[in-house]
């Protein structure tokens, strides 16, 4: 199962882009959309949660993926963090799905700033990418984060067979 969150405030052609890339990369059409809550390191978000719910649905409805809109952040109160929504989808998916993060690698330089970080390897595999014209995504990347992640980089064949275990057991595929 494909994982993209963010504000989306707004959503743009890159998040449609990026979705579909990933999809045909891993080979299936379905993807869970999950727009921040209260997101504890970005100032206050412009539009409402119910706009960027409306905005997510008109841009991905001619994408030609199965998405889904996940509430789960926005119908949270106070903060929100990755580290428990991505625990509330492992619970309601079980242990035997194969869970895969999209990010792009300015969250992924920035990653040794969520919470509880280090245990993300335990709940998801995750994917990066860059955009056009950026530097690689290891490039510059904090020790901490480098030294966490870098045993586990592999492709996304592996990823997709990957679907529990420990942080041993999962993987993180770069473009």
């Amino acid at each position: 199962m494909l994982l993209l969150g963010g504000s989306f405030d707004p959503v743009h052609s890159g998040h449609v882009e990026l979705g579909r890339y990933f999809c045909q990369l891993f080979r299936t059409d379905a993807l869970r959309l999950i727009p921040a809550g209260n997101p504890w390191q970005k100032p206050s978000l412009s539009a409402s949660p119910d706009h960027r719910i409306a905005m997510l649905e008109q841009a991905f409805a001619d994408s030609g993926l199965a998405f889904t809109i996940d509430h789960q952040e926005i119908d949270r109160p106070g903060a929100t963090y990755s580290f428990d929504t991505l625990s509330n989808i492992r619970k309601e998916v079980g242990e035997q799905v194969s869970l895969v993060f999209l990010m792009g690698a300015d969250q992924l330089h920035r990653l040794h700033t969520w919470h509880r970080w280090r245990e993300l390897l335990n709940q998801t595999n995750f994917a990066v990418t860059t955009r056009p014209g950026s530097p690689e995504p290891l490039k510059g990347l904090p020790p901490e984060t480098m030294e966490m992640i870098l045993p586990h980089i592999a492709e996304p064949d592996e990823i997709a067979s990957v679907p529990a275990g420990t942080g041993d057991d999962r993987r993180i595929y770069r473009i």
